[in-house]
């Protein structure tokens, strides 16, 4: 919320870009596995294989799943 109050105020510039949507969910798996399996849970990924590329901020996606699979 504090981010999207800081984008709307013109304070935070997004990086419109396509990238892809698969990329950036193995990326954020790969930075909590070894978390995950530290405290025992299991965590699987199954993005499809007919996910379009996406246009947008990439970034800040990798921070929205990063905080949501970091959610106890």
């Amino acid at each position: 919320m504090l981010d999207l109050s800081k984008i709307e105020a013109g304070q935070v510039r997004l990086t419109l870009e396509e990238y892809s949507i698969r990329d950036v969910v193995y990326s954020v798996f790969q930075s909590v596995e070894g978390l995950a399996v530290d405290k025992g849970v299991n965590v699987r990924v199954d993005v499809g294989a007919d996910v379009p590329v996406a246009h947008g901020d990439a970034r800040r996606l990798t921070q929205v799943l990063l905080n949501l699979v970091a959610m106890r």
